[in-house]
């Protein structure tokens, strides 16, 4: 629940400020994630599709670009709530678009090294 703990603030903005129901709240999210991952683990549930199939291909890239976008787009955006929102979009837009050029040349240049051998 200690990786929760940042998530005071948005509970107070929506009211919520008894600290016993946040951490009720908070340790049932944290039941639900761990029940989800259960499940996946044990191929109860699957959760295939071709948007998460496409992100899971490129999730390595976007991981490596993303400390890249988020800083030079810092540049360009004032913190507030509503540019926090569309500057989480942009940098989420940007490095998926970005992070699916890099995998397709890694692909051309993977070809291309296997015809060489």
């Amino acid at each position: 629940m200690y990786a929760f703990h940042h998530y005071e603030a948005i509970m107070k903005n929506i009211g919520i400020t008894n600290k016993y129901v946040y951490y009720g709240i908070v340790g049932n999210l944290c039941t639900m994630v761990f029940v989800v991952y259960f499940l996946l683990l044990t191929n109860k549930f699957n959760f295939s599709n071709k948007y998460l199939d496409f992100l899971g291909n490129i999730s390595f890239e976007i991981y490596m670009l993303h400390g890249l976008v988020m800083h030079y787009l810092g540049k360009f955006f004032i913190s507030s709530p509503v540019n926090d929102v569309i500057y989480t979009v942009v940098v989420l837009l940007v490095s998926i678009i970005f992070a699916y050029l890099i995998k397709q040349l890694i692909i051309v240049i993977e070809k291309k090294l296997i015809k060489a051998v």
